[in-house]
């Protein structure tokens, strides 16, 4: 009996994010620049996440019924980054390091992890 199973996951991710961050000012140039680091504690919450398998196969005993699919219903992470701000425009980057999230079991035996990391980057506006 082979216990070799083969298949396509397929994942739609849906998360509320809520970072709680730090942050400090290394350099301040007053009104026209300045350079920022940030980091702290990030929550991640399911918002309604689905898996499915596709092209199933099998050598052995195994069904597509034997495989259990792990959602979290939330994780703790941590996120850290840097930012510069020039006139009113702000530039950030960021790392999340958070666990899995989403997995896929035989019985007790985890067969795959979906990494729930991230890098962003985003761009911002200033209006204020």
């Amino acid at each position: 009996m082979s216990n070799e199973v083969q298949f396509d996951k397929i994942v739609n991710v849906s998360t509320i994010d809520v970072p709680l961050l730090v942050g400090y000012k290394i350099l301040d140039f007053k009104k026209t620049a300045n350079l920022r680091v940030f980091g702290g504690p990030k929550l991640r919450f399911d918002a309604g996440s689905s898996m499915d398998f596709n092209n199933f196969s099998t050598e052995g005993a195994v069904t597509k019924e034997d495989l259990t699919k792990d959602i979290k219903a939330a994780k703790l992470g941590l996120e850290a980054g840097i930012g510069i701000d020039v006139l009113m425009f702000t530039l950030d980057a960021r790392y999340n390091i958070i666990g899995d999230l989403y997995q896929t079991k035989l019985g007790d035996k985890i067969i795959s992890k979906i990494p729930a990391n991230t890098f962003v980057i985003s761009l911002g506006w200033k209006i204020f």
